[in-house]
C-alpha cells in the first residue's frame, strides 16, 4: 500500500512493519529526525544505519531536534570511509570501513540485534538511495532482503529511507515487494 502523506511529522510506525519511506532529497534530514523522534517516542530502542551522514553530524541533528543521541544506536558506514580513521567503535557505535563492506555490515547489525534482544527494535536503514553509490544494484537488493528476513524473523520493525524518484523501476519493484508499506511524503 502506498501512503501520500502531506509532512513528515504525520509519520506513524505499526509493531513489526517495515516501511520504505520516499522524501525529497531536501527532506531526508528532517525525515530522518521525525522517524526517530517518533519511534523513540513509541518505546522503541533505535538502531540507525547510516551510511548518508556521519553519525556525528546526525548526533548534533537530533540534539538540535530535542532528541537525546545517546537514545539512538548507530552503525556507521561513512565515519571511516570519510577519513574519520581515529574514530572507533564504542557503547553507541560501530564504525563500518566503507558504505561498500556488506558483510561488516551484516555482522555488525546480527551483532546490535543479539545486543539489544530484550527490546523493541526499529531500525532506520539511511539511505538506499546512498547506498546505489556505492554497490550495483542486485547487491543492494540482496542485502535489503538480508535485512528485511532478519526483522521479520526476529518480529522487529523498521524503515528503509530512499530519495524520491532515486530509484529505477524495476528496483522499486523489488525493493517494494520486501516492505509492508511504500510511504511518500509529499
Amino acid at each position: 500500500m502506498v501512503q501520500y502523506l502531506m509532512n513528515s511529522t504525520e509519520i506513524v510506525t505499526d509493531e513489526e512493519s517495515i516501511v520504505l519511506y520516499f522524501s525529497e532529497p531536501e527532506k531526508g534530514r528532517a525525515t530522518n529526525t521525525d522517524i526517530i523522534h517518533n519511534c523513540i517516542g513509541k518505546g522503541y530502542r533505535v538502531i540507525v544505519v547510516t551510511n548518508n551522514f556521519p553519525s556525528k553530524v546526525l548526533e548534533k541533528l537530533y540534539v538540535k531536534n530535542g532528541i537525546n543521541p545517546d537514545e539512538v544506536f548507530f552503525i556507521d558506514q561513512v565515519t571511516s570511509f570519510g577519513g574519520g580513521s581515529s574514530v572507533k567503535s564504542d557503547g553507541n557505535h560501530i564504525m563500518i570501513r566503507s558504505p561498500q563492506d556488506l558483510t561488516g555490515l551484516s555482522m555488525a547489525f546480527s551483532d546490535v540485534m543479539k545486543k539489544f534482544s530484550g527490546d523493541k527494535i526499529f531500525i532506520l536503514f539511511d539511505s538506499l538511495s546512498t547506498m546505489l553509490i556505492y554497490l550495483p544494484s542486485d547487491k543492494v537488493v540482496k542485502f535489503m532482503h538480508f535485512i528485511t528476513t532478519k526483522l521479520r524473523t526476529l518480529e522487529e520493525s523498521g524503515a528503509i529511507l530512499a530519495v524520491k524518484g532515486g530509484l529505477d523501476p524495476m528496483l522499486y519493484s523489488q525493493v517494494g515487494s520486501l516492505v509492508d508499506e511504500i510511504v511518500d511524503i509529499g
